[in-house]
């Protein structure tokens, strides 16, 4: 035969508030739960940081090889350039078919006309 305990209370030590060491604990548990979201928030900003800072390095350093590499091999930079931008102007082009005037010709024309262009242009 079941008892039913309407009051939960009535099981408590006497003069001992239980409610209050629960919700200390609970507020320990939270503030302790903060403080490791807050270190984990700091990491991973530090990380962020870090690779952002190592990007920028090493594109910078990219892209000054790439400008003394043009200033020193001028042909073969416009070369570079030229397949460059027949490769992607063949990737994007918007024709679904393969076929050759539809994909290689406009892609041939604007790689040629880019590579010349800068050729010319100084750079």
């Amino acid at each position: 035969m079941a008892t039913r305990v309407s009051d939960p209370e009535a099981f408590d030590a006497p003069g001992k508030d239980v409610s209050s060491g629960i919700d200390e604990e609970m507020a320990a548990g939270m503030d302790e739960a903060e403080r490791m979201a807050e270190e984990g928030v700091r990491r991973a900003r530090r990380g962020f940081e870090d690779a952002y800072e190592r990007t920028t390095r090493v594109a910078g350093k990219a892209y000054r090889d790439a400008i003394d590499f043009a200033y020193e091999k001028p042909a073969m930079a416009a070369l570079v350039t030229f397949g460059a931008g027949l490769t992607m102007g063949y990737m994007l082009s918007g024709s679904k078919s393969r076929n050759y005037r539809g994909r290689i010709v406009p892609a041939l024309a604007t790689a040629l006309a880019d590579a010349v262009y800068e050729v010319f242009d100084g750079h």
